[in-house]
């Protein structure tokens, strides 16, 4: 099992207002060593709303295990940033999130200032302008991912079924409407992460395994209720429902014209789950053949729906192994 080298948290300060978190991790043989090697590739992963950012963590050991194989392996190391209303990051910012100047503002330009944040603070004592950096986002995280790639030099980047418009904002109108009724009546609170559990296996049958368990340590928490009087002693998500559906209020600003401009600057590789259970294919259709961009590939999972690394951890992992399919920017030659 894959375990952070070291986790980082950068408190809030005048150039950031809010805990910012994340996890770096290294290879092991026959990939350690790598920080040595100026060719060394970087992965700093951005996840999707709802989860936390320990949910890359099947994709990542799968991902050293593949880059092994490569006639020249060489990965320095993975970072995964977790968004600051999330995971573990929410119960820093617990507090600081009520005050009003948050109240529905959080979206996925924000979290893409916090990861700039965290990767340019000194605190973490890594200057990543020197590092090869590919960029890994899924679904929200993805658009975050543009964000973030706009503001610091990345040598390639994979947006994992990006949650774009692709100018279709009147044709999505009722899925948009859809996606907020279901988050704010999503089932919050559990007697227990083993009751989580049994629910979610239920409800996500085709989560990884390991997704599960990890959902149920770092997307729960103990229920406020907790600290009353006469306690209730069940567990609640770390992501509030109010949070998760902030995000979806803001996912047609303004990221489909910087990825146009980041396609002509970087490789942008594109990977879509093949069964629409929640993004049209006419939307994924669009975001792939714009003729205002050009991609260095585009895959396609089949069997897999829009939550690949939550489904298909090692199989998104073989992918973006594939030197050959994604091309030299992802090494592997």
């Amino acid at each position: 099992m894959l375990h952070p080298m070291h986790a980082v948290a950068v408190p809030p300060s005048a150039a950031y207002p809010l805990h910012v978190t994340a996890n770096c991790y290294r290879p092991g043989p026959p990939l350690a060593g790598s920080e040595d090697d100026p060719d060394a590739l970087t992965f700093v992963f951005l996840h999707s709303a709802g989860f936390h950012k320990e949910m890359f963590e099947p994709t990542i050991d799968a991902l050293f295990a593949a880059v092994a194989a490569w006639p020249r392996p060489s990965v320095r190391e993975a970072w995964a940033v977790e968004c600051p209303t999330h995971g573990e990051s929410a119960m820093l910012n617990e507090g600081i999130l009520r005050q009003p100047e948050w109240d529905g503002k959080f979206c996925a330009e924000e979290y893409a200032r916090a990861a700039h944040h965290l990767l340019t603070s000194p605190g973490v004592a890594v200057d990543f302008r020197r590092h090869k950096v590919v960029g890994v986002g899924h679904s929200l995280g993805g658009v975050s991912m543009i964000f973030l790639a706009a503001a610091l030099p990345f040598h390639a980047l994979v947006l994992v079924d990006p949650t774009l418009m692709a100018g279709q904002q009147a044709r999505l109108g009722p899925l948009h409407t859809r996606m907020l009724r279901q988050t704010y009546e999503r089932r919050d609170t559990w007697a227990s992460r083993a009751h989580a559990v049994s629910y979610l296996s239920a409800r996500a049958p085709r989560w990884h395994p390991a997704i599960l368990r990890l959902f149920a340590t770092h997307a729960l928490r103990p229920h406020p209720a907790a600290r009353h009087a006469v306690p209730y002693n069940g567990v609640t998500l770390c992501c509030t429902r109010a949070e998760e559906a902030t995000l979806y209020k803001d996912i047609a600003g303004p990221a489909e014209a910087t990825l146009d401009a980041l396609t002509a600057q970087c490789p942008v590789h594109l990977v879509f789950g093949a069964l629409p259970d929640l993004m049209p294919k006419f939307v994924q259709r669009e975001i792939a053949h714009a003729p205002t961009r050009r991609f260095a590939s585009v895959a396609w999972l089949e069997g897999v729906g829009h939550l690949v690394p939550q489904e298909a951890p090692v199989r998104l992992a073989e992918i973006m192994s594939r030197g050959r399919e994604l091309g030299e920017s992802m090494g592997g030659m």
